[in-house]
């Protein structure tokens, strides 16, 4: 969880200090993507 903390506000710091709830939410829905995708395609 280090790497993306570090690397979203390196990319925008405006966007992130402005909107932090939208950040962590694209965040969140993008780690449980890649969860369930590999979940899906280890269970397959």
């Amino acid at each position: 969880m280090s790497a993306p903390s570090s690397v979203v506000p390196n990319l925008s710091p405006p966007v992130a200090q402005r909107r932090p709830t939208l950040m962590s939410y694209a965040m969140f829905i993008l780690v449980g993507c890649c969860l369930c995708a590999s979940l899906v395609g280890s269970l397959l």
